[in-house]
């Protein structure tokens, strides 16, 4: 099992970011329903579409409401926020 901590932030175009470009409209008409749907702000959402991670509570609300398996949201967060990738960032 593959716990995170503190996952908080990523960069856009990141692998979360691309999936949730392709669920939402599958899923609900838009990013408000979205938020409404899994109880957080419109302000969460927009930090996602711009790089930021759920949280664990909200992977599990996702996972719940679009039917993506929660290791399937956990490892796109994970690839969104290993060390790996952020030290090939900053070696550019």
């Amino acid at each position: 099992m593959l716990i995170l901590v503190g996952m908080t932030s990523a960069r856009p175009g990141t692998a979360f970011t691309r999936w949730l470009d392709a669920i939402v409209p599958a899923v609900v008409a838009s990013d408000a329903d979205l938020a409404r749907d899994l109880g957080v702000n419109a302000g969460t959402v927009s930090r996602w579409r711009h790089g930021g991670l759920p949280r664990p509570a909200q992977i599990l609300k996702l996972s719940k409401l679009t039917g993506t398996s929660t290791d399937t949201l956990l490892a796109l967060v994970a690839a969104d926020d290993s060390p790996d990738q952020a030290g090939a960032e900053l070696c550019r």
